[in-house]
């Protein structure tokens, strides 16, 4: 959480009494002083009275720039005043393998007892437990009933505020990151509420209609929850309506070993009412299919006289999961479509743009050049021997491109059902690019009979008579150099601006950094680390305006930093990846990745679709297991420099800074989140 503002003042965690009260404090922070600084009352006309009748305290734990947490306390009516002492430099976590507890800031009524709890800590397990009264902590503020208040985190994780009155016991553990995978109420599908209702990798959740939604009347309800933490095997929990659905990491479960075989069909969990029919459901597959009708005779009668629901979540071999839901009575029939895989496609409109240099390379790796005839050919064995295309025809909303050769002419279909240079423009075959959920790039042309998909022959030819296959005639690499011409005439077109107007508006730095790890972090996370490391010059204001000149983009960023503010501990991957997934239906995840790539002056195609956009973006039941580490981390950086967007007083257009709650809290552990 640390910045490399050395005057700006964080606040990670408040609270006064029994509430929490950080975003109030964090609205308090006067911006215009060097350093910033904070001067608030501990009074109930401030904060409100969480506890009425007890005096109570004002505990803010911060921490200036990159030095170390601090904790300011006061007794109420009394002034807190933070004018500027920045503690020692933070110590980074090099082993981030290691599930780490950490404990930001502790208070005990009006004292310190930030390093009575961190020796607390109990370092096997990553557990903290405790009874705050005087024999612990010893009495700072006799005669008083106090308040202990410790903020922490865990590993990759937003600090949280609990509260917990005098000789209350206390105890926090370390869990993975916890991870819906699927949750069903009746006939309702409520993953995305489970998901964002996590608290501090954990969820405790009320099984009714007023939080969930009547969707199916008269009917006595289950919920049925998939759930996963970290690389532990997924596990379900069910509960009636009306009952509390309770998920907490359990240690002594395995790793989770998918199946190997891309073609087996995998049944992860099953749930018939209040029944886990995993077992059964596993033993009804034949010829890797399910074919049965949910009923008792199929699956038993877990809960008699009432009408249930089916949720099932599977996938195939080790792919991504998906989910099924039908009634009590209704058939439940699951068939691998024997080329879904192969067949799925996705345009690469966005990324290409006119005057781009483009070379082609087979799947085998030669590249194209031109025979002695004009004849296309695949048989160059290397970059100095092949042919090199300029591309043109590129038209906003369309996904076809032309080729000119080195000679000025263009590349044509002949008549002979190969591909030839010497064409006009007029006569140039437009070329659509297109990926395949395999990693790899298919071509095929506009105006053909059937699918004419572009293939090698046994010759070498490049003809474009394949039919729509499961394997298609050929694959291809695109090696790409792109012009800068090519790409800000790019951008410009999808953000409607001029040069000048595009780097015009003065954009908050803070807000900038979100869009960086929303846009390069993201690709980076995703596989591109490696590659795409650098962070040096990369004009962000003209993403910015990209995301801003879309009203869908714009206002999923809004909710994004809306939804990090409200619950900034919740798990947030999925919410993350909910915000790519709507450049991606808005069509600007290409043209964005081709801003960022520029700047490094880096293309390779397939590579990208195969480790990036194929996984995450085009085919979501391909695996992206291996993504999740990586992901969690790239959400929780973002997380952390949406707050600091936040927190420095800036704010999405549609957002507006409102006091944290200021419910009580009679001794149990609390859930509103830190800054």
């Amino acid at each position: 959480m640390p910045t490399d503002n050395p005057n700006e003042l964080k606040i990670i965690g408040a609270a006064y009494g029994l509430a929490r009260v950080t975003g109030q404090v964090i609205a308090l922070v006067n911006r215009t002083t060097t350093p910033q600084s904070l001067s608030v009352m501990a009074s109930n006309s401030v904060f409100g009275d969480s506890w009425p009748g007890t005096a109570k305290s004002l505990t803010v734990v911060y921490q200036y720039g990159n030095g170390a947490p601090q904790v300011g306390a006061v007794t109420e009516n009394q002034m807190l005043s933070i004018t500027g002492r920045p503690g020692e430099a933070l110590a980074s976590e090099a082993d981030t393998s290691s599930p780490l507890l950490t404990v930001w800031g502790a208070s005990y009524g009006p004292a310190d007892v930030t390093s009575a709890v961190q020796g607390m800590i109990v370092q096997g397990d990553q557990s903290l437990s405790v009874t705050p009264n005087n024999t612990t902590f010893g009495d700072s503020w006799s005669g008083t009933v106090k308040s202990f208040v410790i903020v922490a985190s865990y590993l990759n994780q937003v600090p949280f505020v609990d509260i917990v009155v005098e000789n209350t016991p206390y105890f926090l553990k370390y869990r993975p990151p916890l991870q819906i995978v699927s949750a069903f109420y009746g006939l309702l599908d409520v993953t995305a509420q489970l998901q964002s209702s996590v608290s501090r990798r954990a969820l405790a959740i009320a099984a009714t209609n007023a939080v969930f939604g009547e969707g199916w009347p008269g009917i006595q309800k289950s919920l049925d929850v998939v759930y996963q933490y970290g690389d532990r095997a997924p596990q379900l929990a069910v509960v009636e309506e009306n009952a509390t659905l309770a998920i907490d990491y359990d240690a002594s479960v395995s790793a989770y070993t998918p199946p190997i075989d891309a073609n087996a069909l995998n049944v992860v969990k099953a749930a018939y009412g209040l029944t886990d029919v995993t077992p059964a459901v596993r033993a009804l597959i034949a010829n890797q299919k399910l074919n049965f009708t949910a009923d008792n005779a199929a699956l038993g009668d877990g809960w008699p006289g009432t009408l249930k629901s089916f949720a099932m979540t599977y996938g195939w071999g080790p792919s991504e999961l998906t989910t099924l839901l039908v009634q009590e009575n209704q058939p439940v029939t699951v068939t691998e479509p024997p080329t879904a895989r192969a067949q799925s496609l996705a345009s690469l409109e966005g990324l290409m743009a006119n005057g781009d240099v483009l070379t082609v390379q087979t799947g085998v790796g030669l590249y194209w050049k031109v025979g002695p005839t004009g004849q296309i050919l695949a048989t160059a064995a290397n970059l100095e021997s092949c042919q090199q295309f300029t591309v043109g025809g590129v038209t906003a909303g369309q996904p076809g491109i032309t080729l000119q050769s080195s000679d000025g002419t263009y590349v044509m279909l002949g008549s002979d059902g190969t591909l030839h240079t010497g064409g006009t423009a007029q006569q140039a075959a437009v070329v659509v690019p297109s990926l395949m959920s395999s990693g790899g790039i298919t071509l095929s042309l506009v105006g053909g009979t059937g699918a004419p998909f572009i293939a090698v022959d046994q010759n070498g030819a490049l003809i474009a008579s394949s039919s729509y296959s499961a394997d298609f005639a050929s694959q291809f690499n695109l090696r790409m150099t792109a012009t800068a011409a090519g790409f800000e005439n790019h951008l410009r077109a999808y953000t409607g601006m001029s040069p000048a107007e595009l780097g015009a508006e003065d954009f908050d730095p803070l807000l900038t950094q979100v869009v960086v790890d929303l846009t390069w972090g993201f690709f980076v996370a995703a596989g591109l680390g490696p590659l795409m490391s650098s962070s040096s010059g990369v004009p962000q204001s003209g993403v910015i305006a990209l995301l801003r000149a879309n009203t869908r983009a714009s206002a999923a960023l809004d909710t994004l930093v809306s939804a990090v503010k409200n619950n900034p501990e919740a798990s947030l991957t999925a919410a993350f990846l909910a915000f790519e997934g709507v450049i991606w239906d808005e069509r600007l995840m290409w043209p964005i990745f081709r801003f960022i790539a520029n700047q490094i002056k880096w293309w390779m195609v397939a590579y990208v679709a195969t480790t990036v956009l194929v996984k995450l973006a085009i085919v979501p039941e391909l695996e992206v297991a291996q993504l999740t580490v990586s992901l969690a981390i790239w959400a929780y950086n973002t997380t952390n420099d949406i707050l600091a967007y936040v927190n420095s007083g800036g704010r999405a257009p549609s957002l507006a800074l409102s006091a944290a709650g200021s419910g009580t809290m009679t001794g149990a552990q609390g859930s509103e989140p830190a800054a």
